[in-house]
């Protein structure tokens, strides 16, 4: 009786491969006995601090993020005491490092409190998409749901961005999971390179 054909070694390999590439996306699925929310606004412009607070009015509750720069931050504090909201409230937190929004978004992956498995993302329209993909790579290996509010509720902006920068960054953040390091220089050379491109 022949004796049944063993599975070739390549096959397991290539499912944990598989695996591994789509754990971002599946890891939110899995039941979670924390539930809290957050709500993360990449504040390069005052008009989407101020839709991601109009947000957090109608979810206090939830805690609130704001990335960027000292002088974004700074700009970000003006805004919320303008609404009587005090720096140091308890809800708040601050990320100052990561020079674009894959460094931002892979830090805050390792900032965010563990109890956090709602992310709500707030920035503009034409940067919501290639937002959601980074956040959703950085922050869904963790088993954080990611989504970004309507259009509706988003500050416009133009023109819109280049669909190649969301691959370029796609492949950025899984660099980073694979190997820590999220090739922003590579990132800055292919601008250099090819300006035209990846604007």
């Amino acid at each position: 009786m022949p004796r049944p054909r063993a599975l070739p070694l390549w096959l397991p390999l290539l499912l944990l491969a598989a695996l591994w590439w789509w754990a971002p996306r599946l890891a939110p699925l899995l039941p979670a006995s924390a539930q809290r929310r957050a709500i993360v606004v990449l504040a390069d412009d005052p008009l989407r601090t101020e839709a991601a607070l109009d947000l957090w009015e109608r979810q206090p509750h939830s805690q609130f993020w704001i990335l960027g720069g000292a002088y974004l931050l700074l700009a970000s504090w003006d805004q919320l005491d303008q609404r009587g909201i005090a720096v140091d409230d308890p809800r708040l937190g601050t990320l100052m490092q990561g020079e674009d929004t894959v460094g931002q978004l892979t830090l805050l992956s390792e900032r965010l409190p563990r109890e956090v498995r709602h992310v709500t993302l707030v920035t503009d329209r034409s940067h919501s998409r290639r937002s959601l993909l980074i956040a959703r790579l950085a922050l869904g290996g963790r088993g954080i749901h990611v989504q970004v509010p309507p259009d509706t509720v988003l500050p416009a902006r133009l023109p819109p961005e280049n669909p190649l920068r969301r691959w370029r960054d796609g492949l950025r953040v899984q660099l980073w999971r694979a190997s820590g390091w999220d090739g922003r220089f590579l990132g800055i050379w292919l601008q250099q390179w090819s300006p035209s491109i990846w604007r």
